[in-house]
């Protein structure tokens, strides 16, 4: 398969990776002009010189990728030559995985999905759990603690609840691993917990009542919290600068 061609597929299943570009070299180099993609998992498609200098690219690319970063690395050449490499991340390394594949569940798949998040979607139910209402997302049709303990959950993933008779049961699992963010769809047994990464009732206020809203609001939170921003209106902040 084609570097592009690859790379639009990787784009296509939200799978984060890395496009490496030549820019410049010196000294003797197996190649002064050259492309390679990295996936996160380490795939590789297109060559920069083969050999050492581009095991340590790939390595490079892989933590570029971890952390979400462009750079420009220089790389020694057999001793003898350097290459500059431009790392570009096209997709962030960010995840969801949202337990219950209904309506909120199909909502917000489709809202991540199109902001280049990588989704995962867990629920023992077969007839809603398919390939057909989540294309691009991993599909884990389990029950829903088993799910979890499949589920792949860092720093970089939040964690949505949109069944609220299980939350109470998958609080404390969720609360061991390194998510950013629990999400837990409310009904009127609501859950409490003095972890700040618990957030219940989960989104914003907007007024939300439809799948569609409800995924908007969600959304909207868990992206203020991933980048560690508030959720003030800019035109709140542009107010305060003033004041200032």
């Amino acid at each position: 398969m084609s570097l592009f061609k690859e790379c639009s597929r990787w784009e296509a299943n939200n799978i984060p990776f890395a496009f490496l570009t030549i820019i410049s070299s010196s000294g003797t180099v197996s190649r002064k002009e050259g492309r390679m993609a990295v996936s996160k998992d380490g795939e590789c498609v297109g060559t920069i010189g083969g050999g050492a200098q581009e095991a340590e690219a790939k390595s490079l690319a892989k933590e570029a990728i971890k952390n979400g970063k462009n750079r420009i690395e220089r790389i020694k050449v057999r001793d003898k030559g350097e290459i500059s490499v431009m790392i570009d991340i096209p997709i962030k390394d960010r995840s969801v995985v949202i337990l219950g594949a209904g309506h909120v569940g199909k909502a917000l798949y489709d809202v991540f999905y199109s902001i280049k998040w990588h989704v995962t979607v867990v629920d023992p139910r077969k007839d809603l759990n398919t390939e057909e209402s989540y294309p691009f997302a991993r599909r884990i049709v389990s029950e829903y603690k088993e799910g979890l303990e499949k589920a792949l959950i860092d720093d970089n993933t939040a964690l949505i609840s949109t069944v609220p008779e299980i939350n109470t049961d998958i609080l404390p699992f969720a609360l061991d691993t390194r998510t950013f963010y629990i999400g837990l769809l409310s009904s009127r047994k609501r859950v409490w917990s003095n972890d700040v990464r618990v957030y219940s009732p989960m989104g914003i206020d907007l007024g939300e009542e439809t799948p569609e809203e409800i995924a908007i609001s969600t959304a909207s939170e868990v992206l203020a919290r991933f980048n560690n921003r508030s959720l003030l209106p800019h035109s709140e902040w542009r107010r305060r600068l003033v004041r200032s």
